[in-house]
């Protein structure tokens, strides 16, 4: 089975259905996310489970791909945050922004012992287990629709606006 460049071409231009777009623009997110140094959740987000039986799971991952998509393809949806497609352009920078004023806020009152560290292993915080970070992934749509319904941000929202929405969980102990 051979894919010619015609074919590749036509692949990579492909514009998303309504159907396809969510699921396709979720896992282009968490690809972005993974990949972009600086992020705070550079290298933490699992592609693929280890195939070497036996083996587990770097413990710095703190979500797999699976359960991201699951989770942020609602963002994508009719009515929802990234619903307008314009968002295309845009959405990646305000989840990051979002990640980096989250990994901000966490250390604002224990800046001696930051509360997220990207990579961090067996001694990262409780939100960067599995169960917990996904608790962030239904956060995020909630406090980016209250912002926006406040009318006071502009999109993307920056990591400032992020940073001052979040502040009150700077008490947290994560």
């Amino acid at each position: 089975f051979e894919i010619d460049d015609e074919q590749t071409d036509n692949y990579l231009s492909a514009v998303p259905t309504t159907g396809s777009r969510p699921q396709r623009r979720a896992y282009e997110l968490a690809l972005f996310m993974a990949s972009t140094p600086g992020s705070p959740l550079y290298d933490m987000i699992e592609f693929q489970r280890p195939t070497i039986l036996g083996r587990r799971r770097d413990y710095k991952i703190c979500v797999n791909a699976v359960n991201w998509v699951h989770y942020v393809r609602r963002w994508f949806i009719r009515g929802s945050i990234y619903s307008d497609w314009n968002s295309d352009s845009w959405h990646a920078d305000e989840v990051l922004n979002f990640f980096k004023a989250f990994q901000e806020v966490c250390t604002l009152n224990w800046p001696d012992a930051p509360r997220w560290v990207p990579g961090r292993g067996r001694t990262k915080p409780l939100l960067q287990f599995e169960g917990p970070f996904l608790s962030l992934l239904e956060f995020f749509p909630r406090v980016v629709s209250t912002m926006v319904n406040e009318g006071l941000v502009n999109r993307p929202i920056s990591k400032s606006s992020f940073v001052d929405e979040l502040r009150p969980l700077r008490n947290v102990d994560w």
